[in-house]
């Protein structure tokens, strides 16, 4: 379907990765392209990609240029518009990631960043608006799950997403009453060469990837073609044209996965046990979830066997918290068989795996204490504590302090 049948697309960062995906997709789709990137080479192997998914040669257009310098974002939208004539849609697609901490983060890797992932976004559309006016064109800026979520070790890629994030918001209040629709695409871990260019090995990124499976509800990480998809219904002036200001997660449930936000929505307990084994038996009431849905909660931290739907064992004198897990056990009997849930937990201790015992159940069934064992004292962590007896399952409610502000 030729939906973007003679229209005109800048895209930024056209040379690898969103870029090129969507590129590519744009190509199908029937659009003209700008194409810009710093490196001619990848421009050129991109632009096959795009003919063999059905772009005409003369509706592809490329310009080398560095969106980091001024200079050049004015030569590559120039260059467009002398081109084509026109400008219907602007991605804003370049970006970089650097590592760093607040404390050992430089000051020279947080101004490339902001040069480069803010400054580029904000000038390249004051440049285009003029233009997107005569068009009722629209503009989708690729920002991140990082600009909705907080992550350690990369602040300064997180604070300039999350500018992406209100430019995005601002601007399409600002531009709505020119008919110009500002929307913006939150990738989470999307497989392209972004965090290896960042700094990664080719062993770091493997396990990197690995770990996405964990923390995506969907269990992977996403592809290119998958946010250029996103990408093109934003874009799409039909599909999408009573959407504007909206910073859409593609992220496969990552940013409902919930582990680090249970500082913020849930409680933590630290379990002092002795050298023996301590059983404990937890209900967490469903409307604690805070609207969240789950077949099930697993204990993150240190999980060395999986005994039916709710329960784990977990290493002694560790954090525990509750996340959103993305398996579903497949036997419906664990849910609804006592014995068999007895049964399994029997089977996780006899392997001699020490730590504590955690049922999370949502299910609303009878609670029923599970097996036998010295229970010691659970401590919250401001010191607070509460004995449960021996084999009495414990109805758990945070208080005031353990919940997280509004």
């Amino acid at each position: 379907m030729a939906k973007f049948l003679g229209k005109v697309a800048l895209i930024t960062g056209a040379s690898s990765g969103i870029g090129a995906g969507t590129a590519a997709l744009f190509a199908s789709l029937g659009c003209k392209l700008s194409l810009t990137g710093r490196n001619s080479q990848n421009l050129d192997k991109v632009i096959k990609e795009c003919k063999k998914a059905g772009g005409i040669d003369s509706n592809i257009f490329k310009i080398i240029g560095d969106v980091s310098k001024e200079s050049d974002m004015k030569k590559i939208l120039d260059s467009t518009l002398n081109h084509f004539g026109k400008l219907d849609i602007l991605i804003n697609n370049a970006g970089i990631i650097r590592n760093g901490t607040v404390e050992s983060g430089s000051l020279h890797v947080f101004d490339d960043m902001m040069q480069v992932n803010v400054r580029s976004v904000y000038l390249l559309s004051h440049l285009a608006i003029p233009y997107l006016k005569k068009t009722k064109g629209n503009i989708v800026n690729v920002s991140s799950i990082a600009g909705i979520r907080s992550f350690p070790g990369i602040a300064a890629y997180c604070m300039s997403k999350a500018a992406v994030d209100q430019l995005t918001r601002c601007a399409a209040l600002e531009l709505a009453s020119y008919g110009i629709r500002v929307n913006a695409v939150n990738p989470a871990v999307i497989k392209t060469e972004i965090h290896k260019r960042g700094g990664m090995s080719e062993e770091e990124y493997a396990k990197f990837l690995e770990h996405c499976k964990d923390t995506h509800a969907l269990g992977r990480p996403g592809t290119v073609e998958e946010v250029a998809q996103s990408i093109a219904f934003l874009a799409d002036n039909n599909a999408s044209s009573f959407v504007t200001g909206v910073t859409l997660p593609v992220d496969g449930g990552r940013v409902y996965e919930i582990g680090p936000l249970i500082p913020k929505f849930f409680y933590r307990w630290r379990c002092k046990l002795s050298h023996r084994v301590a059983h404990s038996l937890f209900t967490i009431p469903r409307h604690q979830l805070y609207g969240l849905s789950c077949h099930r909660l697993e204990v993150k931290v240190g999980v060395t066997d999986i005994s039916g739907t709710y329960t784990y064992s977990v290493p002694k004198q560790l954090s525990v918290g509750f996340v959103l897990s993305r398996n579903t056990a497949n036997d419906p009997t664990t849910i609804y068989g006592h014995e068999r849930i007895k049964g399994k937990t029997h089977s996780t201790f006899s392997k001699g795996l020490g730590g504590l015992l955690i049922k999370a159940s949502t299910s609303g069934l009878e609670d029923r204490a599970l097996p036998s064992g010295k229970v010691s004292t659970l401590r919250r962590e401001d010191s607070r504590s509460q004995t449960l007896e021996k084999g009495v399952p414990a109805q758990v409610s945070p208080s005031s302090s353990d919940r997280g502000s509004k």
